[in-house]
């Protein structure tokens, strides 16, 4: 039998932040690549691969000499660029966008810098793959992806080494989870991972690969490590190790390309306590992400009036979020000194966007007519369809008077208190928005005598909120009793349960179908003795409890909307529930503010729907995946729905949806009908199994005290993918921008800029072009 050639990858997998902070992280990166040059130069056949293009910036930025010595071998071929992205993120949470950022900046400054086309995507570190990176890596032009997570044979099982991974789109691409070994190595002995990984590959074959280097904290190949390669190399009864890289491996096998195994979907699940735990970076992730998306969108509308952004700019504030996501960081898995730091980046990248929009905003708005009696309140919207939302406007000025849209209309509003005391206005009213542009309303005061044009009578919806007594419904005559606290418009009514505060009735008035079974939008606490990562963990769903003890509350009652607010508590924890009912519209806000302070414990939102047979479908980086509802933890994006049969109060069974929707939230898990979203957990920091809780020593758990999320409820009569759920996604993360003005002369008062037809379709950026004076818009 012909001796296994064993491809041996020579790298330095280096957590630029873990249990030490970035700049520990920079002098090793240092280090460890001059090591890598020492073998460079004492071993002719000896091959090195690393990516990272931030570490690569690193050393370009403190030592250009070394940089020059590895261009130098990047030529020659020894020196091998792999993963081609900014950093080896989170490969769960990033968005689509960032995703195609990390491909973007990755790439170019391999090219421009190193002159190598990067093709193979590596990430051997990540705690699992999202199913749509596959498009993603096969758009930016890789051909193969290298990866460790999950672990065989208690994660997931694979069917061979080697195999085509397939996204929902189609789109596959050749990837390998090595077949023995890990990423990273002692300095020593090899010969019994080199022997497993020329056995644990067809015969046929003849090729395997596996990979060797002192890892995380860098330190790369050592001479042992060479010296044990190059004497199993020269024997003839063991495999033939060789120095080598993964595309050479990838080439050695392409007769055997066709006959490879297809898996579809996502990688998982390793460590799925890294979708929840550590809510601040994640939460700080997502405002990043769509803050730099809308400021390049406003920026590029505003280009031909002036505003053009600096993209140097704006790739740096791009850079700072893609090293945040790398994944200890963004999984919430780092020293806790690391988010002091992330925090510092994600500032700066969220002050640049948002100099950055108001710059593109005032471009935008020197050149609107906002004449006109009265205060000009002028609404950009960022998303390139229409809308028509309920918005918030708070100025200073206490002036009493009415709204106005562009036409001269009167417009109902509503007055909220202001977060400004002695002197301030603030009122929300629904605006007609359209497609990325804008529309100037304005807020007439009583002396001005002007007066707008009121609408018909009794064609304003309205919503309204109740904690009074009602009549009673069953039929016993005159007697009253307490009617549930309830919210109600034209299309929904919601009731909810005065003993828990639990939601147990969401009725959609037009089908004659309660959405919930049982209680719903219940705070439920966890059990979760599990490590930071919840190594070894499946499923979470031994309950300690469920907040209740409520306080009701209506917090507004008016013609554009209706609050009740819900007041829970559990242990030493305390919740505050605020379910917002537009007068029209389908979607039902909450917005959920926690106080939380329990240890090793995990805070879920459980939804139950009333649907029969339930489908689940998640939203995940790059598309949508259907899931089994068998408790799992599971990653998400913006949103997860149930599909299932509605029963009707005719009896007659209907499609129907139920998706729940967040803005900073990425795990969920779902039993049965019974949809469950990961607000926060709270192990120990830092803290990695085996390591054993000592008695006397102090520990610091995350996710303690105040935190706030917004969440949504979209009812469906239909399959989700009528729903357009991504639309509802879209608006929740991009409300519509007030930029303050005065009187002045201009185009229309209300104009679109851009628009894109089907509603379907989403804009992933408009930006500006890389190599040239061009416009990008990328759809999804």
């Amino acid at each position: 039998m012909d001796r296994v050639t064993v491809h041996l990858i020579g790298n330095a997998h280096i957590d630029p932040v873990w249990r030490w902070r970035w700049q520990e992280g920079y002098a090793e990166v240092l280090a460890t690549c001059r090591a890598a040059i020492d073998r460079m130069e004492d071993t002719p056949d000896f091959t090195f691969s690393r990516g990272g293009a931030a570490t690569y910036a690193w050393i370009e930025e403190a030592d250009p000499d070394l940089f020059a010595k590895i261009r130098h071998y990047v030529r020659e071929g020894r020196w091998n660029i792999v993963n081609g992205w900014w950093e080896q993120p989170d490969c769960n949470i990033p968005s689509t966008e960032a995703f195609i950022r990390h491909c973007l900046y990755g790439k170019r400054y391999f090219r421009e810098k190193l002159g190598a086309d990067v093709v193979t995507g590596w990430n051997v570190d990540s705690f699992g793959h999202a199913g749509g990176l596959p498009q993603i890596l096969k758009k930016a032009g890789f051909k193969h992806y290298v990866f460790f997570r999950p672990t065989p044979p208690t994660e997931r099982e694979l069917p061979g080494p080697v195999f085509w991974w397939e996204g929902p789109d189609g789109t596959r691409i050749l990837a390998t989870r090595p077949p023995a070994g890990h990423y990273c190595t002692g300095g020593g002995e090899l010969t019994a991972q080199i022997r497993e990984a020329a056995a644990r590959v067809p015969e046929e074959w003849g090729h395997s690969i596996s990979m060797f280097g002192v890892g995380n904290h860098g330190g790369g190949p050592t001479k042992e490590n060479i010296a044990n390669i190059h004497a199993l190399a020269a024997d003839p009864s063991e495999p033939n190790a060789i120095l080598s890289t993964s595309e050479r491996f990838f080439a050695a096998i392409a007769d055997h390309w066709d006959s490879l195994p297809v898996v579809k979907g996502d990688l998982q699940h390793h460590a799925p306590g890294c979708y929840s735990v550590h809510s601040g970076i994640k939460r700080l992730n997502r405002r990043c992400e769509e803050a730099l998306v809308q400021a390049e969108f406003f920026a590029s509308l505003a280009a031909p009036n002036g505003g053009p952004a600096d993209p140097a700019e704006l790739e740096h504030a791009w850079r700072n979020v893609l090293f945040n996501q790398f994944h200890d960081i963004l999984a919430g898995t780092s020293l806790p000194e690391a988010y002091a730091d992330a925090e510092v980046f994600a500032g700066e990248s969220l002050a640049i966007a948002q100099r950055v929009e108001n710059r593109a905003l005032q471009a935008l708005a020197a050149g609107v007519d906002t004449s006109g009696p009265g205060r000009p309140l002028l609404l950009f919207n960022p998303l390139a369809r229409p809308r028509r939302e309920v918005v918030e406007v708070q100025w200073n000025g206490a002036e009493p008077g009415h709204l106005v849209d562009a036409d001269g209309n009167a417009v109902p509003h509503q007055g909220l208190q202001p977060t400004m005391f002695g002197g301030g206005s603030r009122i929300a009213f629904v605006a007609d928005l359209p497609a990325g542009g804008y529309h100037c309303y304005r807020w007439v005061p009583q002396a001005s005598g002007t007066v707008g044009r009121e609408a018909p009578k009794g064609s304003a919806p309205s919503a309204t909120a109740s904690l009074s007594p009602r009549a009673d419904e069953g039929g016993r005559g005159d007697a009253a009793l307490p009617a549930p606290p309830s919210l109600e418009n034209a299309r929904w009514r919601l009731e909810f349960d005065p003993a828990t505060g639990a939601l147990v009735r969401l009725l959609d008035k037009e089908q004659g179908i309660n959405v919930v079974e049982g209680p719903a939008c219940v705070p439920v606490v966890i059990d979760d003795p599990s490590d930071t990562w919840a190594h070894g963990i499946l499923r979470f769903e031994t309950e300690a409890g469920r907040f209740g003890e409520p306080r009701f509350t209506v917090v507004e009652c008016g013609p554009v909307r209706a609050t009740l607010r819900v007041e829970q508590r559990w242990g030493s924890s305390t919740l505050r529930q605020e379910f917002s009912l537009p007068a029209e519209g389908r979607r039902i806000d909450i917005r959920l503010c926690i106080d939380w302070h329990e240890h090793h414990r995990m805070l879920k939102y459980s939804v139950p729907a009333a649907l029969a047979d339930p489908k689940l479908t998640a939203e995940i980086p790059g598309g949508t995946l259907a899931r089994a509802t068998e408790g799992e933890e599971d990653p998400c994006y913006r949103w997860v729905a149930l599909t299932g049969d509605a029963r009707r109060a005719d009896g007659q069974r209907v499609p129907y949806t139920l998706a729940l929707l967040n803005d900073s939230k990425y795990g969920y898990s779902c039993r049965g009908n019974d949809l469950r979203l990961s607000i926060l957990r709270s192990p120990i920091a830092c803290f990695h199994d085996p390591a054993q809780v000592e008695p006397g020593r102090e520990y610091l758990f995350l996710d303690q005290g105040e935190q706030e999320v917004r969440l949504a409820l979209v009812p469906h009569a239909g399959p989700w993918q009528e729903a357009n759920l991504a639309a509802e996604a879209d608006a929740l993360h991009h409300p519509p921008v007030h930029v303050f003005q005065y009187p002045h002369p201009g185009t229309a008062a209300r104009r679109s800029l851009l628009s894109v037809t089907p509603s379907q379709v989403s804009v992933l950026a408009l930006k500006g072009a890389e190599d040239g004076p061009g416009l990008i818009l990328r759809l999804f």
